[in-house]
């Protein structure tokens, strides 16, 4: 029995008259005597009988009755619970940040996203890529931003962003000086980057590999702003993404690109295959609009 015919056999008890009934539930008379007769035989008992023109419960009709009217409100409080989310009046989404990324770009999209959907729940947390990653796997988090390419056959992904990583030094450094710095430069150069929590640092390991150098490393840190900070103390090599130096650098320093160009791509990422929330479907949209203009702007 579904839910529909449920309904039925309600408004036939209130009524106590199958025209009546009928009439308030827009259907025909026969129509609602065809679904009622279908019921009881389903039901393998009378549901009611008829008393001159009234239409009495039965034992048996009691006994459906006495739970119909709260499976009726029940099955409405989900359809209704179901729209909600649908047409995104609650709900909730979790979205994971590289601290970085969060700074340069997150407080105007989140700030906008509530504007929009203020009954939806939007909790979001900062770690290094590779947490963030474990996380979605996981199920703890809904939504990431990463680094391309994604190295996890189980995540999804859709590029926002495409920038570059560069070097930052102060005026007086030899690197100043050039258009743009090859890994043999940086050969025995001792840098200043993330530590191996973030994508970041295991993409220009894999630059140093190729290029057959070992790394030497000044200081690692998860802070940009005390990087470039003691880059400028020390007169060091600080290698993080542009947007990034450019926020933090003062104007005794300078940038200076990678030859061959060394990109800083960002993803939306999520779990493949996985359900995905009418929140979390609202927030990916809005970060795709949000980015755009980042996508067409020159890095």
């Amino acid at each position: 029995m579904d839910i529909r015919v449920l309904r039925y056999i309600a408004e036939i008890a209130k009524t106590k008259n199958l025209t009546k009934a009928a009439s308030n539930l827009y259907v025909s008379q026969p129509a609602l005597s065809k679904a009622l007769k279908k019921a009881e035989m389903e039901l393998e008992c009378l549901l009611f009988y008829r008393d001159g023109s009234a239409m009495i419960p039965t034992d048996s009709g009691e006994v459906l009755l006495e739970r119909a009217d709260t499976i009726i409100k029940e099955f409405s409080v989900m359809n209704e619970s179901l729209l909600d989310l649908k047409k995104l009046r609650k709900g909730h989404v979790s979205l994971g940040l590289p601290p970085i990324v969060s700074l340069l770009y997150f407080p105007p999209l989140i700030y906008n996203f509530r504007k929009k959907y203020p009954d939806i729940q939007l909790n979001y947390f900062e770690y290094g890529a590779m947490m963030l990653a474990d996380k979605i796997m996981s199920d703890e988090i809904d939504l990431a931003v990463g680094m391309r390419p994604i190295f996890n056959d189980g995540l999804n992904e859709i590029p926002i962003v495409s920038k570059e990583i560069g070097i930052a030094v102060r005026k007086t450094h030899p690197f100043a000086q050039k258009k743009a710095v090859s890994m043999n430069d940086l050969k025995g150069v001792p840098i200043i980057t993330f530590t191996s929590d973030f994508m970041v640092h295991h993409h220009l390991m894999g630059r140093y590999a190729d290029a057959g150098i070992k790394p030497v490393f000044d200081l690692l840190s998860t802070d940009c702003n005390l990087m470039v900070e003691f880059t400028r103390l020390s007169d060091g090599v600080c290698i993080l993404p542009r947007p990034a130096l450019e926020y933090y650098i003062s104007e005794e320093m300078t940038t200076v690109s990678f030859e061959p160009r060394f990109n800083w791509e960002l993803s939306l990422v999520f779990k493949k295959n996985a359900y995905m929330s009418h929140a979390t479907k609202a927030l990916i949209s809005c970060c795709q609009s949000y980015f755009s203009e980042f996508n067409q702007a020159p890095a």
